[in-house]
């Protein structure tokens, strides 16, 4: 009875090394991330490299150009912007959290549900995605709104977007336990895998 428990935590410690190991990470990047411009979705631009945003998050900041224009410094600005990602029907496990934050202020939906909103720049949030999340298709969905400041720049009242979106998933199928004696070559050998 002690070895079969014993067999059974292995294969259970096994299972966890290989989800962190081999866990699918994606970031936000020119191509994942789009913004709405009035008729179709673009891709997002990296934001210039604003002196108040150094050393907030480990990520770029985003915008739909390099900067924002004069009168949006002025008058103000909402951008939407959103990322897709998919997860396969033969998932089995799936995990997700997203790093975020905007100068000034953010509403976060993943697949049309409400997950976060700050107005604040300079901290990050970190939201758990797994709750929201499906197989098929996933839709992270931002507005970020840049305020209105009469007189400013767009170096005096830049607007952007830091996020960092982390998810993985595994199509490993979980064989009957049944003697107690099967082994991690044996599971990976029938055919179970691992998507990275």
């Amino acid at each position: 009875m002690a070895k079969k428990k014993n067999n059974m935590i292995l294969v259970i410690v096994l299972i966890v090394v290989a989800l962190v190991l081999f866990s699918q990470k994606k970031m936000a990047g020119y191509g994942d991330l789009e913004y709405f411009d009035g008729g179709t979705y673009t891709y997002a631009f990296e934001a210039w490299d604003y002196p108040a945003w150094a050393g907030i998050g480990t990520e770029p900041w985003y915008w739909r150009a390099d900067n924002i224009t004069q009168d949006e410094a002025e008058n103000g600005v909402s951008v939407a912007f959103r990322r897709t990602d998919y997860i396969p029907t033969t998932a089995t496990y799936f995990h997700g959290t997203l790093d975020i934050t905007a100068d000034d202020e953010y509403y976060a939906y993943l697949n049309n549900v409400h997950i976060g909103h700050d107005d604040s720049y300079d901290t990050v949030e970190t939201y758990e995605l797994r709750s929201h999340m499906k197989v098929g298709q996933n839709m992270l969905q931002l507005l970020v709104k840049n305020a209105a400041i009469p007189g400013s720049t767009p170096e005096t009242n830049p607007a952007g977007l830091m996020l960092a979106v982390d998810y993985g998933y595994s199509t490993l199928q979980f064989p009957e336990y049944t003697n107690g004696t099967i082994s991690f070559d044996t599971f990976i050998a029938e055919g179970n895998s691992w998507v990275s």
